[in-house]
């Protein structure tokens, strides 16, 4: 009788470790999946491939959706989500009455009440015909992706973006935004240019890129660049540097 329950003792302990030694496996497994593996429209060798995959081993994209849409604008909510939690601003109950056209039963609304509680989100101005509206679906812009990135990360500067980039106004709302992105890293200009297109949509390539540079701030912009992101593109209008 002892044997027998020695012998059964020995092979819970046994099945024990097994199971820990293989959970370990699989969070290792999981931790870093590469987006080759994640994304059926990844093939590798893409100038934010590293983006994706700083994204996918930080929590901050869902590899349970099997394509990633590079080229597609990313929505507020999205970039917004992406934002939230590369900068680990943790998600909160929905405040559905933060904004006229955010309902409880959106997906994102989360994180956009973090976002908004932590006053880096806030609806359109006075004025405007979608007054007070945060717009969860409709795409962002870079010039307001970079507002919410520099003040979702903290970060600070002297730059201005007109002493930069030409088509930056010096009476643009978001001159000193671009600039302090700039002056870290984060925004680089257009083929790797003066230009930072501040108007034009940002896709979801452009936004991890961002979401990844606004988490590891540096003066070194040379060490930000992804090999082949200065010759490779998404389409005719897409920068080959962000």
């Amino acid at each position: 009788m002892d044997l027998s329950l020695r012998s059964i003792r020995k092979n819970i302990a046994a099945l024990s470790v097994f199971a820990l030694i293989a959970s370990m496996l699989v969070v290792a497994n999981v931790a870093n999946a590469a987006a080759t593996d994640v994304y059926g429209d990844i093939d590798g060798g893409e100038w934010y491939e590293d983006a994706v995959n700083w994204g996918l081993d930080n929590g901050v994209l869902n590899d349970t959706q099997a394509y990633f849409r590079p080229g597609d604008n990313a929505s507020r909510a999205e970039f917004f989500t992406m934002v939230a939690k590369g900068a680990a601003i943790p998600e909160t109950a929905c405040d559905e009455t933060l904004f006229p056209d955010l309902g409880a039963d959106h997906w994102g609304c989360g994180y956009i009440t973090a976002m908004a509680n932590a006053g880096i989100v806030s609806g359109d101005g006075a004025g405007s015909a979608t007054e007070g509206y945060v717009r969860p679906n409709d795409p962002i812009n870079r010039a307001e992706a970079a507002k919410v990135i520099v003040e979702a990360y903290g970060l600070t500067g002297t730059t201005l973006g007109s002493d930069v980039f030409t088509d930056v106004d010096v009476d643009a709302w978001f001159d000193s935004y671009m600039g302090i992105a700039n002056e870290n890293c984060v925004f680089q200009g257009v083929d790797g240019g003066n230009t930072v297109e501040p108007g034009r949509n940002i896709n979801r390539a452009e936004s991890i890129t961002v979401v990844q540079r606004g988490a590891n701030p540096t003066t070194d912009c040379a060490a930000t660049v992804t090999t082949g992101a200065l010759t490779v593109a998404l389409d005719g209008s897409t920068p080959d540097s962000v």
